[in-house]
């Protein structure tokens, strides 16, 4: 398990670079079949370290995994490891507008889905509010917003529901 976003595009390009050096042979899921195999019988707790991890790396496909994590995990970067996604022969691209799919999402579940940089979703239950725009007509307006229901972005589901609204307060 990974906590972290980032830690699924590291293990996507150790994916890749595993299947580069073997020539197709082997992948991320030999790794997972030695370190994470065992014995069988009964589940048990097995602590690992992290040489643990190399070592095992090591032999699926020979490479130097400690600076591998190194350079991914203990520095700090500027950007995200994009090596699986470019490695794999794809290209991650930003634009400013939002593609269609989005829209359609944001339009069918009336929300405003700001996961990927805020790290939350909006969604404004307030009538009249629904439009292009409705999220910043709802908060730059002086009507109580007491009914946007703020939700943090889950990695187990896009969109997770609250419990119950939560009050804000504007500004007077």
């Amino acid at each position: 398990m990974d906590f972290y976003p980032e830690g699924d595009l590291i293990w996507l390009e150790a994916d890749v670079l595993i299947r580069q050096q073997s020539q197709g042979h082997r992948s991320l899921d030999d790794f997972c079949k030695k370190f994470y195999g065992g014995e069988g019988g009964l589940p048990k707790v097995v602590p690992y370290t992290f040489d643990d991890v190399v070592a095992v790396l090591n032999e699926i496909a020979p490479l130097d995994w400690r600076q591998f994590f190194q350079t991914r995990v203990y520095a700090a970067n500027p950007r995200a490891p994009l090596g699986g996604i470019e490695g794999a022969g794809w290209r991650l691209v930003f634009q400013e507008t939002l593609p269609d799919m989005l829209k359609s999402i944001e339009a069918a579940h009336k929300l405003t889905d700001l996961s990927f940089s805020l790290g939350l979703t909006l969604r404004a239950c307030l009538e009249g509010f629904r439009g292009k725009g409705r999220l910043a007509s709802l908060l730059l307006s002086r009507r109580s917003t007491r009914d946007i229901l703020l939700r943090r972005a889950s990695p187990s589901g896009l969109f997770p529901e609250n419990s119950a609204p939560r009050s804000f307060q504007t500004g007077s």
